[in-house]
């Protein structure tokens, strides 16, 4: 977060860079920080996670959590809603040096629609980081991995997402057999 917005968006593949210019009028993005966050409004989060993975995956606790991070000053919500449905949430955590992607949720169907949606909530932080002077913004742990193995998960494909977008990488290479001498 140290490079110019301009400098970080031109570090974006062309795809990004696509999709966030890309206009939707009915999409509407908005930031809930300590300044206007409505009490318990994490549980609407919480509820689309649930409706999206159709399980509960965290304990209300871990919500409540992230709730008073951002009571605290120390994270943020961003909210997408489509003709005043919410399709998306994302929560952002700081501590106002360094900045982490902490969760998300969007509604599958929106995706049939509107292929920008985490593109673009992405980007909005960013913005938000830049703000409030963040010098570092974690997306998450991305590897890369060479392997004759198919490796297909959804963790892969998170840290396929997460490294598109630039920054630091970690290499990794897997060997059938490992040399002799290393």
């Amino acid at each position: 977060l140290n490079l110019t917005l301009s400098d970080i968006f031109s570090a974006f593949i062309k795809g990004h860079k696509s999709a966030i210019k890309k206009k939707y009028g009915e999409l509407n993005y908005q930031i809930f920080d300590y300044t206007n966050y409505e009490k318990n409004l994490i549980f609407e989060m919480m509820n689309l996670h649930y409706f999206v993975a159709n399980r509960k995956t965290r304990s209300d606790q871990s919500w409540l959590l992230n709730e008073k991070m951002i009571l605290n000053k120390k994270g943020f919500l961003v909210k997408v809603t489509s003709k005043n449905q919410t399709i998306s949430y994302s929560f952002f955590f700081h501590n106002h040096i360094d900045a982490v992607y902490f969760s998300s949720c969007t509604n599958r169907e929106a995706f049939k629609f509107f292929n920008n949606i985490s593109h673009k909530t992405i980007w909005k932080a960013i913005e938000y980081f830049k703000k409030i002077k963040c010098v570092s913004l974690s997306l998450g742990h991305t590897n890369t991995l060479f392997s004759d193995n198919k490796i297909i998960s959804e963790r892969s494909n998170i840290e396929r997402f997460t490294a598109s977008f630039g920054g630091n990488e970690q290499i990794y290479i897997v060997y059938k057999k490992l040399p002799k001498n290393i």
